[in-house]
């Protein structure tokens, strides 16, 4: 046989690398999103096609934008340049929760996933068992929040944002814009300085630094002047639409309220038991007949939890009513603050929503809320070594997605049902075809009284020990205001380009509980699985989370019963100091890819799982299942403080260890590649060239079994006016020390132009990646180019 040529056999490899990372680039790298609403919180739950290991992120708990560091899995298949088209999830999002999500390449090599919230939000995050999805639990503050009467108020914020400054009076056009455009309340206050009066556009005012640093950051792309008052006057004088404030009214005559009555103590105590097991209807009736007792001692406890019941009954304009009447009443009460602030929220609510938000989602009726985008990409290659050269285009293709959903929301129950879907028209006559994939596709009815839910169709939920979309039943109770159940069964979703897959079923059943404040939560689970008829899962979990002021702490494991082995413990936590550093850990240990009875056909000649009972024993086949799920290792600790009011340092250390897999039915072992430790720095600032521009530098040194990689990359988007806006990067990676004794360089510029209208936008990339690589006895070149042209509507909210 005649020998092939080194410099070949690399060409051929390179080119089986190429293509692999074209075809998974076809096929995207975000499966899909789903999002549950609690009364006191929401949880986003994202999918992933492959392995997207989390690392870190910033900011470690609040803020209007989160960016999250993701490693790449082996099983993504791109090339080690990780060099990859951006991706955008639509989300039909009636909770008015979500403005965009965003996966990217990272500026110093691996993944980073953007959440940008419509408001300032506060989050804890949690990666999936499987490590191929995210969860992201949003606390929520406003209407739909628990509150404990009697609770211990916060001290009012002395922070403010000031937008603009003018001698003229702003309009309520201009106060509204301010508000619906931050999310946030907004403002306008009066001062005299030198005999001129100024009035200020302002927005807040917040509790916290952080808070009022977030706002502003948020602020100066649309207002370049903005700037941060501390204590000077953040008491709104005037009212505007956007977030109405009530101001204190005088006492009005009433009656001294000192009178005792065991029998009303007793009717109120039943009050909130009904409004604790959400027997509205009830504890309004309870508390109507309280309230009218002029003198009694605790009417004021009995005012509050009235508007409290209205409100959660979904009886917003009664709810609103109660508020003010409370506060004509009780102008100086310790819980004024509270009822001020949820009053502004309902009436914000009741506000015209903008497009896609979700604002005035408390109104009754039928609402749709839907976007679309599509997308025209292109990559083109050029492979040459000294004995041969080749090109070749790896992907052109058209990727349309549409996601929508149609809501009705009534006195008592809400119906929901949500589709998001994909199609990609493959434009290469020797690719892969056309592919159609269903992420979403569902139907929900929820009884708010009952706090019952029920959702059928293919869904994501990214918790109790269920990891990536499902096809089947969820329903969720939820008993008290601490503590509820869900059950749900069903087929897991390989891959969303699939139909239902019927050889796996799974049934699991999950509680979660919660201390009075709320401050602390625990949901614990059982799954149990099967794949053509046997075993496939049974595990049992827990995952817990502590939320303070300043500091959280998450804490997962997964344990299967039946392979009698953990198949995940994690613990991630986060620490802000006084002095504004903030601190991120996270330890965790996974099995990788997951305890599974599937992973015996992993290196067999067959895809059928029937076809290993002919060779193995069921008891060598379970054997076989856990040989092939290596142990996961992960350490990382991240630290970030922010340079003045416009810049941030962050650097982050992450030590990882994948470890070997004994050889067993006729699959090789696999060693481990030992420890990969890496170090990455990344310094953010924001208006440096100009009102509301971000530049980024970023530097990350790796070494591990793979070899040494070191990396640079800087950033730049720079609003050019007129929604245009223009982000270019570069960056440059060397390794050293691979394992075949080659090296190479690889530049990665790009350029990218956006045009935003709303919530819509066109949008234009083009880039390349120039790689060199050598070796022992020859050497490679390889050149890329890729293109990407596309658009995406935010469908308006229509109710009726």
């Amino acid at each position: 046989m005649r020998r092939q040529s080194p410099s070949i056999l690399v060409l051929a490899a390179a080119l089986a690398l190429h293509a692999a990372g074209a075809s998974a680039q076809t096929t995207r790298l975000l499966a899909g999103s789903g999002v549950t609403a609690r009364d006191d919180h929401v949880d986003l739950a994202l999918d992933f096609t492959c392995t997207l290991r989390y690392q870190t992120h910033t900011p470690a708990s609040e803020g209007d934008e989160l960016r999250v560091r993701l490693a790449i899995g082996p099983d993504c298949q791109l090339p080690p340049s990780a060099q990859f088209a951006v991706e955008r999830l639509l989300t039909g999002d009636a909770v008015g929760l979500v403005r965009s999500i965003e996966l990217q390449p990272g500026l110093a090599g691996g993944a980073e996933l953007i959440v940008r919230w419509n408001r300032i939000e506060k989050y804890v995050l949690a990666p999936s068992t499987g490590m191929r999805g995210l969860r992201i639990r949003v606390q929520r503050t406003g209407a739909a929040s628990r509150v404990v009467v009697g609770d211990e108020l916060q001290k009012p914020g002395g922070f403010a944002v000031n937008l603009e400054s003018s001698q003229e009076k702003f309009s309520d056009m201009a106060v509204a814009k301010a508000a619906a455009l931050l999310r946030t309340p907004v403002f306008v206050s009066q001062r005299e300085v030198d005999g001129v009066t100024w009035f200020r556009l302002r927005a807040g005012p917040f509790d916290t630094r952080r808070e009022a640093d977030a706002a502003l950051r948020a602020a100066r792309s649309s207002y370049p002047t903005a700037w941060l008052g501390i204590d000077d006057e953040v008491e709104p004088t005037t009212a505007d639409a956007g977030a109405e404030v009530i101001a204190r009214a005088a006492n009005p005559a009433r009656t001294a309220e000192t009178r005792a009555d065991a029998a009303l103590d007793a009717r109120l105590e039943e009050a909130r038991s009904a409004l604790s097991a959400k027997r509205f209807d009830d504890a309004i009736t309870r508390l109507t007949q309280i309230v009218a007792a002029e003198d009694y001692l605790h009417r004021v406890e009995a005012a509050e939890l009235l508007g409290l019941a209205r409100e959660r009954k979904g009886q917003l304009a009664q709810a609103k009513a109660t508020y003010e009447d409370y506060l004509r009443r009780y102008p100086d009460s310790p819980a004024a603050a509270r009822i001020r602030s949820r009053l502004q929220t309902l009436r914000t609510a009741s506000l015209p929503g903008r497009r896609g938000t979700g604002g005035g989602d408390g109104a009754t009726g039928w609402s749709a809320y839907g976007s679309a985008s599509q997308v025209y990409r292109r990559d083109d290659m050029r492979l040459s070594s000294a004995a041969l050269s080749r090109n070749l285009t790896t992907q052109n293709a058209m990727l349309t997605d549409v996601d929508g959903l149609v809501r009705r929301r009534g006195e008592r129950l809400d119906f929901t049902s949500r589709i998001s879907m994909g199609y990609i028209k493959d434009l290469m006559q020797t690719g892969r075809g056309d592919q159609l994939r269903v992420s979403s596709a569902y139907v929900e009815l929820n009884d708010r009284e009952l706090g019952l839910g029920t959702r059928l169709g293919r869904q994501s939920r990214g918790m109790a020990g269920i990891s990536g979309a499902f096809d089947g039943l969820l329903t969720n109770w939820q008993w008290r205001d601490n503590i509820g159940f869900s059950a749900s069964a069903g087929m897991p979703v390989e891959s969303t380009r699939n139909g239902i897959a019927t050889n796996r079923q799974f049934v699991a059943l999950g509680a979660d509980f919660a201390n009075a404040s709320r401050s602390w939560d625990t949901a614990v689970y059982v799954l149990g699985q099967q794949y053509s008829g046997e075993i496939d899962r049974r595990s049992v979990g827990l995952e817990s989370r502590y939320i303070r002021p300043g500091r959280t702490l998450v804490a997962m494991a997964d344990y299967d019963l039946y392979f009698g082995d953990l198949n995940s413990v994690a613990v991630l936590g986060t620490l802000i100091t006084d002095s504004r550093w903030t601190f991120n850990f996270d330890a965790s240990r996974q099995r990788s890819p997951m305890l599974s009875i599937r992973n015996a056909l992993i290196g067999q000649p067959t895809v059928a799982f029937d076809d290993l009972f002919v060779q193995f024993t069921p008891d060598e086949i379970d054997q076989l299942a856990a040989d092939r799920s290596a142990s996961l290792t992960q350490f990382g600790l991240t630290a970030s403080h922010p340079l003045g009011d416009r810049g941030q340092w962050t650097v982050n250390l992450l030590s990882s260890n994948l470890s070997s897999t004994p050889a067993s039915g006729g699959v090789e072992a696999v060693p481990s590649l030992g420890r990969d430790d890496a170090l990455t720095t990344e310094l953010m600032w924001n208006s440096l060239l100009r009102a509301g521009d971000t530049q980024s530098l970023a530097l990350r040194y790796q070494r591990g079994g793979t070899g040494t990689l070191m990396s640079a990359g800087i950033g730049s988007r720079l609003p050019l006016g007129a929604g245009l806006r223009l982000t270019t990067r570069v960056r440059a990676d060397r390794r050293t020390d691979m394992p075949d004794s080659g090296s190479e360089w690889v530049y990665v510029p790009s350029l990218r132009l956006d045009w935003l209208h709303g919530r819509s936008s066109i949008e234009a990339e083009a880039g390349a990646e120039l790689g060199s690589r050598s070796l022992p006895t020859t050497s490679e070149r390889r050149t890329r180019y890729f293109f990407r042209l596309g658009y995406r509507l935010s469908l308006d909210t229509r109710r009726w």
